[in-house]
């Protein structure tokens, strides 16, 4: 999936949300986009599972 919006978040929201959550910009953005499409995320990063949590979104089983 292409999200032609993902760079258009880039230095607002996504910048906004790593920095509220000690994220990486890789992993601000994977949060960005599951919070924007309502869709639960899959990882294994410990950092990116409870930035999840804290901004309730689903996590997939990986």
């Amino acid at each position: 999936m292409i999200d032609s919006l993902t760079s258009s978040q880039a230095f607002q929201r996504t910048l906004k949300l790593g920095r509220e959550q000690n994220l990486a910009s890789y992993d601000a953005a994977y949060l960005e986009l599951a919070l924007r499409k309502s869709l639960p995320l899959a990882t294994n990063d410990n950092r990116l599972i409870e930035a999840a949590n804290r901004c309730q979104v689903k996590l997939m089983e990986v």
